[in-house]
């Protein structure tokens, strides 16, 4: 029988009944014939420990740059034009909304979840045109006045800070993401998926760490080892279907807009 949609991720359920075996907590409970009697889905530690065991997954698969785990063509349009001109003044996005250097506007916001932005373009809203790519300026934006074009942007305090444009703009962002908590005490396991393929073991594998330094401290080096080969696996194929890719520098007419609009914008 074929498998697919969210059945091809691990479901909740799943891993919380092969976290249950591996602990000799298998039989029957208050959660049915399966549901264990210490390591129940309703457990005090249960939530904890998944959540924690898939932001521990999520971190170290960002840094492999697991597909998986990005967002492109994320798209805000009609940004409003910056109303006062100054050199002094910047903008930014943030998760709470667009400040354009006087007010928040929270219509415009970061996708939920991201983790900081990998590139980021722009065009003049309502255009159509093709969008330009903007610079990043790690180590800071030029204080000059605005012109048709934000033309760059800064990471810092968890918002893209730019310059400011003097007509609406269009952005068009990609960026890395993160998983947001599975709270509640109504969660349904069996219809809760993770959306990486193949990681409930690595999952799993994690929180018998966690369950290890709680319950059986002598049990933590073992566990530990286990949870380290399975990341490694998942880390491996991530690596492995990268390389499969050729690599290549990126269009240099691409490259050349860039360039010319921020020699335009420093001047």
């Amino acid at each position: 029988m074929s498998i697919s949609g969210v059945q091809r991720y691990p479901n909740l359920q799943g891993m919380m009944d092969q976290f249950r075996s591996l602990v000799n907590d298998d039989g029957g409970g208050n959660d049915g014939p399966q549901g264990g009697i210490i390591a129940t889905n309703n457990a005090p530690f249960t939530l904890p420990f998944l959540n924690k065991a898939i932001r521990w997954l999520y971190r170290k698969l960002r840094n492999v740059g697991d597909p998986a785990l990005i967002i492109d063509n994320y798209l805000l349009l009609g940004i409003p034009a910056l109303t006062q001109p100054n050199p002094a003044v910047q903008v930014s996005l943030g998760f709470l909304g667009y400040f354009d250097g006087f007010e928040n506007h929270s219509q415009w916001t970061l996708p939920a979840g991201a983790m900081g932005i990998d590139r980021l373009w722009e065009r003049a809203s309502g255009t159509g045109l093709d969008f330009v790519p903007m610079s990043a300026r790690p180590d800071g934006l030029a204080p000059r006045m605005q012109v048709e074009r934000m033309g760059e942007y800064e990471w810092r305090g968890n918002a893209a800070w730019m310059p400011g444009a003097l007509v609406p703009i269009d952005l068009r962002i990609r960026c890395k993401i993160t998983i947001p908590a599975i709270l509640g005490p109504n969660i349904n396991f069996e219809n809760t998926y993770v959306p990486i393929l193949d990681s409930g073991d690595a999952i799993v594998d994690r929180m018998l760490v966690y369950y290890a330094k709680r319950f059986a401290p002598e049990q933590k080096a073992d566990a530990m080892a286990d949870s380290a080969e399975s990341l490694q696996d998942l880390k491996t194929a991530i690596v492995r279907q990268s390389q499969r890719e050729q690599n290549a520098r990126r269009d240099f007419g691409e490259e050349a807009v860039a360039n010319f609009a921020m020699w335009n914008n420093d001047l």
